[in-house]
């Protein structure tokens, strides 16, 4: 039977929040039985984490094909085409994640990459460096791992009170496993992270909610603007425009479960003039409206806590 954090809507990637909304947290884990098709998730704005528990099979993550085998572990980042079909004949963990769910109550760039163990950076903000990430984990290791996602499958499932930080602890640890697998000797010194990259995120940070541009940033940092498109693309993979986009999105999100501001408001206190503009991206990335996701998630939340209150 499959083991599916709840969701309102057919996407996977509904919103799980506190009683109190201070917190989102968007993850799911999922165990695929052989003979059992994986879940169509979307590309954007999510990563995967695949652990092969038995069996044989492949996948393509781009054009690349990928053999797996019992102890496979594929960490494929957002906005990589991929197709899991050739994994049907295989017992298979799916972990689903945002990247801000690794940050619940942290909203300082400065804290963001601060974090004490690099290793899950070289992963998360660096997904394109090598290319496909996967892995073979040691015969011996692969019961922790599969001990973790079934603990991370209970905290989802039964939603205790402080399900979200254990469930967040938990995926921390996966994603330091996963980093501890990615470096060789060879990558060791790689890992430190260059200090430009503080500098750029401290600025996105403080200035979004403005009307920031790849140029502001340049001059903030003091690049050309051609210097540094590049330099964020080849340690990051992505653009300075992207960035700017993902702290907008994060704080309208908190500010749709945490206030009650209108749409307009809340697209103007995030940076954007035109609501239209705003509310086309937030579909985009999210496939629903501000709007429709702020009473799917609000809707989900009262059940939560009408289910709680009768369970206890």
């Amino acid at each position: 039977m499959l083991a599916m954090f709840p969701t309102v809507d057919p996407s996977l990637y509904t919103p799980s929040l506190t009683v109190d909304l201070s917190e989102i947290c968007l993850v799911s884990v999922v165990r695929f039985a052989c003979g059992q098709e994986s879940t169509s998730y979307p590309d954007q704005s999510y990563f995967k984490l695949v652990f092969i528990e038995d069996g044989e099979g492949s996948c393509f993550i781009d054009s690349e094909l990928i053999g797996v085998a019992a102890g496979t572990l594929v960490l494929i980042a957002p906005g990589k085409r991929h197709h899991l079909s050739g994994l049907k004949m295989t017992k298979r963990w799916v972990a689903v994640f945002a990247i801000d769910t690794l940050f619940l109550g942290l909203a300082s760039a400065e804290t963001w990459l601060k974090q004490p163990d690099e290793l899950v950076w070289l992963l998360l903000l660096r997904p394109n460096d090598a290319g496909t990430r996967y892995f073979q984990v040691a015969p011996e290791q692969r019961s922790k791992w599969l001990e973790r996602l079934h603990q991370l499958d209970i905290e989802l499932q039964e939603r205790l009170p402080g399900f979200m930080r254990a469930a967040c602890a938990l995926l921390w640890l996966l994603l330091i496993d996963t980093g501890r697998l990615a470096v060789s000797q060879e990558e060791k010194s790689a890992l430190q992270l260059k200090p430009l990259l503080k500098d750029v995120f401290q600025f996105i940070e403080t200035y979004y909610f403005h009307q920031i541009s790849l140029f502001d940033v340049a001059k903030a940092v003091n690049l050309t603007s051609g210097y540094l498109t590049t330099f964020i693309r080849r340690e990051t993979g992505r653009t300075v425009l992207s960035w700017i986009i993902e702290w907008r999105m994060i704080k309208a999100r908190r500010l749709l479960l945490t206030t009650e501001q209108s749409v307009q408001l809340v697209a103007e206190a995030v940076g954007y003039t035109d609501p239209g503009h705003f509310i086309r991206q937030f579909r985009q990335r999210y496939g629903n409206t501000p709007q429709a996701w702020r009473r799917a998630c609000l809707s989900r939340n009262a059940f939560d806590r009408a289910r709680n209150r009768d369970e206890f």
